[in-house]
């Protein structure tokens, strides 16, 4: 039985992190990573194949908030939960915040509320209309 592996180019520092899988039309399969670092990874899952031909035609550069194979945003805080359906990601952050971001751009929504203690989980509704 063969075994594929998928290498990462960030993790996260010591502390809390918090994962949610998605789908995104232009690369299928999608995972978004929170930490106690204060940053949003967006990673983007690639086949063996697809992963051999970007070493061959780019260099190893990792991409920063470009929209690459994986994308970081730094937060203002720490980020205690996610929650992901469709094109919004929806985060809960150690200041009690809780904030909406459009995928893959992470361009801010806005604030949705504010809690006297950090959020420790956050989900959308199977129709996504509720969080």
């Amino acid at each position: 039985m063969e075994v594929e592996t998928l290498g990462l180019e960030h993790g996260h520092g010591k502390g809390r992190c918090d994962l949610k899988a998605y789908v995104d039309g232009e690369c299928g399969g999608c995972f978004a990573t929170g930490g106690a670092d204060g940053q949003i990874t967006l990673h983007r899952l690639t086949t063996g194949s697809e992963t051999q031909q970007e070493t061959e035609t780019e260099q190893d550069i990792t991409p920063t908030q470009t929209g690459g194979k994986d994308s970081t945003f730094d937060m203002s805080s720490a980020v205690t939960c996610l929650a992901v359906h469709g094109e919004e990601l929806v985060a809960g952050f150690d200041d009690g915040s809780v904030q909406a971001f459009t995928l893959p751009t992470m361009e801010i929504q806005g604030y949705l509320t504010r809690f006297q203690a950090a959020p420790n989980a956050l989900d959308f509704g199977h129709n996504g209309k509720m969080l």
